[in-house]
């Protein structure tokens, strides 16, 4: 056992009762067998003092445990929260290219006024894939440093497999997307139709994925507290 492994385990109890037991042989000295001054009553404040410092040390060093393990619960709550919308946002952009589809990916030749709506239309799914995929990013990145906080993910492979399959679907959907700019509306629909159920069949990965998730946070997530002997995975 080395020294500094030997300085983690002294408590403030250990230094009390060490500080007590030297300060009563001097203090029975004075106060017994010598005159009681001003600078005895010195003596006694600074060692209150003392005493004071020694015990806000020690405090401040739990308090940074503390905060340290609530900032782990802290994400870890975080991470739980964003796969839920992870979900939800899934859901809903399915609901718009679903509509999209039915609407400008009929078959029909479109007017200009349409085709103009439907550029708006387009460019505006693209924005929600964007802000999708930097979500799916930041609960990739969360579940990656949440071990510096000392919380540990005990499901993490499903977490993680979960942001992988929306990515894919994101990637799907975007080529989907840009059938429409095809010139020819009987063009567009066919490879609107033959690259849809691609697409369906990524996003219903993801949703089973996440039905399967295991979301109740005293199972999905544990606290280790951070040592130099603690390993992170990959």
């Amino acid at each position: 056992m080395n020294v500094k492994e030997l300085i983690a385990k002294v408590r403030f109890s250990h230094i009390m009762c060490l500080g007590v037991g030297v300060l009563i042989p001097i203090y029975s000295d004075v106060l017994f067998l010598h005159e009681f001054t001003s600078s005895t009553l010195s003596a006694i404040m600074d060692t209150i003092l003392a005493g004071t410092a020694a015990y806000a040390a020690f405090s401040v060093r739990n308090w940074m445990k503390d905060k340290v393990k609530n900032k782990g619960y802290e994400l870890a709550e975080e991470i739980l929260l964003d796969v839920h919308k992870l979900h939800i946002m899934n859901i809903k952009l399915i609901l718009r290219y679903t509509g999209f589809g039915r609407f400008y990916m009929n078959g029909e030749e479109l007017k200009n006024e349409s085709t103009k709506r439907m550029v708006l239309e387009v460019e505006s799914i693209l924005e929600d894939i964007d802000k999708i995929r930097d979500h799916s990013f930041k609960v990739v990145a969360s579940i990656y440093t949440m071990q510096s906080w000392g919380m540990v993910c005990n499901v993490r492979e499903q977490y993680l497999k979960i942001c992988r399959s929306t990515d894919k679907a994101l990637f799907s959907l975007e080529d989907l997307m840009s059938y429409s700019t095809d010139p020819n509306h009987l063009g567009r629909k066919k490879s609107w139709d033959r690259n849809l159920k691609y697409t369906d069949k990524l996003f219903c990965i993801a949703k089973k994925r996440y039905s399967s998730l295991e979301l109740r946070f005293e199972n999905a997530f544990s606290y280790i507290p951070v040592t130099k002997n603690t390993k992170t995975k990959d």
